[in-house]
């Protein structure tokens, strides 16, 4: 039994080695890996293991601007549940931040219930409550107007929501 505890501490030590490496993801990082090798390359590195790109995602909804620059440079190579999970994670950081997207965006990228998660009802009620507060403080527009019929059909969705994840 000892030696079954020995043999797994260097495995215990490498996952915490590597779980602080996770967490202290760098943004100028980053940024010369993107330059370095590509979109696509950083893409898959982030990739893998799965709490790396969990990590990403997660500074990406913060809505900071670096980090919405660099999902969207990532998001133009991106397939299937990368682009999926990297478009959700940029409409949260749009409801969060909208001023950290510096050109115009398309309502169907920023503002559709298909990029939002359902894990709470509280958490989808919390995202339409900012969106239309950022909504009620911008003038007249066509984004105005598709974000908002977006919002509209997605909190019919939720209203009818009994809270269970679909």
């Amino acid at each position: 039994m000892v030696f079954e505890v020995m043999r797994k501490i260097p495995l215990v030590i490498t996952l915490i080695l590597f779980a602080s490496g996770v967490n202290a993801m760098d943004i100028n990082s980053l940024k010369k890996d993107i330059e370095s090798n590509g979109a696509k390359a950083t893409l898959a590195d982030l990739s893998w293991p799965y709490e790396k790109w969990s990590s990403f995602v997660e500074k990406v909804k913060t809505g900071d601007k670096e980090w919405v620059e660099i999902a969207k440079r990532l998001y133009s190579v991106s397939d299937a549940g990368g682009s999926f999970e990297l478009s959700h994670a940029l409409a949260h950081a749009y409801s969060v931040n909208p001023e950290s997207f510096n050109e115009p965006v398309k309502a169907n990228e920023v503002c559709s219930p298909n990029y939002m998660e359902l894990d709470t009802k509280p958490e989808a009620e919390r995202y339409l409550e900012r969106m239309r507060s950022i909504l009620n403080g911008m003038p007249a527009s066509e984004f105005k107007t598709e974000c908002m019929a977006l919002i509209n059909k997605y909190t019919k969705w939720v209203s009818a929501w009994d809270g269970t994840t679909p």
